[in-house]
């Protein structure tokens, strides 16, 4: 069976490789089951542009079809997803997606 965290892994993948080929999203899942790809900040240094721009280039390119209603990027770092609204967090930027219901 396929996993929430497989599917989110695959698509950021997809994602990560359409700004830098072999880019890894290093995705890991939290105490409170979001998703947090943190590999956005070592992808913005390798192609020498602000993390936040990076992060919303990602964003862009991801398909949540099926697992995600939203995905937007506030503020500059790892990229996110959850169950909750997406919003700004103290942590830092993030591209939020509002997971759907399996």
């Amino acid at each position: 069976m396929t996993t929430t965290y497989d599917i989110l892994n695959e698509r950021l993948r997809e994602g990560f490789a359409r700004v830098e080929p072999g880019a890894e999203p290093v995705l890991r899942q939290s105490e409170h089951g979001d998703y947090q790809a943190n590999g956005v900040m070592a992808l913005a240094k390798s192609v020498g542009r602000p993390p936040r721009e990076v992060a919303e280039e990602v964003c862009g390119f991801l398909d949540l079809a099926g697992i995600a209603s939203v995905a937007v990027a506030v503020g500059a770092t790892p990229i996110s997803s959850s169950g909750r609204s997406p919003g700004r967090s103290r942590s830092g930027g993030r591209c939020t997606a509002t997971t759907l219901s399996r």
